[in-house]
């Protein structure tokens, strides 16, 4: 896993712009939890299947993702509108152009959580977009053994 995480952060670092860097972390990338680096390459395994360019991990997208999952749970449903209403503007704020979010609950793996994304168009249109570069993703398991999944993408 280290020499993995040694790539991504040379390519991460060798890609990043200056007025990119108020808001890219490569440090950020070994805070993440182990379940949420899991999905990450999860993702990022499907779109190198598909011959799409992987995605970045982003420090905001990253702590948004993992706060997002938390609210999930907390929330006890499944939909966009908190997205929608306060983590986009914040993206915007930030300087992303664009960004969109999969979420879901109860899968036992990343693998089995991407799978099901996959089968799903809207979906798969996120995790499979090439107009986004930016990914961050969480895997959060609640004190009730479920499980909530969140992962944001943005350029």
């Amino acid at each position: 896993m280290k020499w993995l995480n040694n790539i991504l952060t040379k390519l991460f670092k060798f890609l990043s712009f200056k007025k990119r860097q108020r808001y890219i972390s490569t440090d950020n990338w070994d805070n993440w939890h182990i379940s949420d680096k899991l999905l990450f390459n999860a993702i990022n395994m499907e779109r190198v299947k598909k011959r799409i360019p992987i995605l970045f991990p982003d420090a905001h997208l990253y702590r948004e993702a993992r706060t997002r999952s938390a609210k999930l749970y907390l929330s006890g449903k499944l939909d966009h509108n908190y997205f929608y209403k306060k983590i986009q503007p914040r993206l915007l704020e930030l300087g992303f152009k664009r960004s969109s979010e999969n979420i879901a609950s109860g899968h036992t793996s990343a693998g089995h959580v991407v799978n099901g994304w996959i089968n799903s168009d809207d979906h798969k249109r996120s995790l499979l977009s090439r107009s986004y570069k930016y990914l961050g993703a969480s895997f959060y398991e609640a004190p009730n053994r479920n499980t909530y999944i969140c992962m944001i993408v943005a350029k």
